[in-house]
């Protein structure tokens, strides 16, 4: 009995987390930074009907490292505040230290973590979850060769048939990142979608294809991320 009662509690919780979404939201999906830039700013909004706790902070790595591990050349104010129903606050990111690449971009990452505010009543059955939001950061030296525009056609593509299916890389010669969504192949009528992720700068990145005739490939093409946060698709260039 008191097993079956832990399990349909856990089942409850299960469906609760499912159904948890950010109340504070971010305005845009990444943020430029320009070096000749005095200070970016970045909009946050609360759209939960509760108040929350915020804190943010930039790191360098992608791997979730916490506030008092992370590191970056930036400055980000406020760190810690409160951030009341229906109400919006203001990020004023920085740059306070050198930033050693001066001929490509480099990618730091914005960290918001919300955890919603106890309430006086009814604390005994609140269940508390923190949500974090994480988004890219392009810090982009002055003088690059090039321009973020031309970045897609600008990639290098390789699609050749190896013994463990197909091999699909990409090679960015680009002083900029090309923030790659998704590789689509048709082949033998059927559309085939692979996720892809980020190229930074003179990085070379493989994705890999189950077992596909090349002979009967009719399209390739891929989705990338631009400044503005749209996804636009291009062929891909050999």
């Amino acid at each position: 009995m008191k097993i079956s009662r832990y399990l349909a509690v856990l089942v409850v919780l299960v469906g609760l987390v499912n159904q948890v979404h950010a109340a504070v939201v971010i305005s845009g999906t990444r943020v430029i930074y320009k070096a000749e830039s005095s200070e970016q700013t970045i909009k946050l909004e609360n759209k939960s009907d509760s108040p929350v706790l915020v804190q943010t902070w930039i790191d360098g790595e992608s791997n979730n490292r916490r506030a008092d591990e992370a590191e970056s050349p930036f400055i980000l104010s406020p760190p810690v505040f409160r951030l009341d129903s229906g109400k919006g606050q203001v990020l004023r990111v920085r740059q306070f230290t050198d930033i050693a690449e001066k001929e490509k971009e480099s990618v730091f990452w914005l960290n918001v973590l919300e955890v919603p505010v106890v309430p006086e009543d009814g604390v005994n059955n609140y269940l508390q979850l923190a949500i974090k939001t994480r988004i890219k950061i392009f810090y982009r030296p002055k003088g690059l060769e090039g321009s973020p525009d031309t970045v897609p056609e600008k990639l290098k593509w390789t699609v050749e048939k190896q013994s463990d299916g197909v091999l699909i890389r990409c090679q960015n010669e680009t002083a900029f990142s090309a923030s790659l969504t998704e590789i689509v192949i048709n082949a033998e009528g059927v559309e085939h979608r692979i996720d892809a992720s980020m190229v930074m700068p003179g990085e070379i990145k493989d994705w890999y294809l189950g077992d596909v005739e090349l002979s009967e490939v009719t399209g390739k093409k891929f989705g990338i991320i631009n400044d503005y946060g749209s996804v636009m698709y291009f062929p891909m260039n050999p």
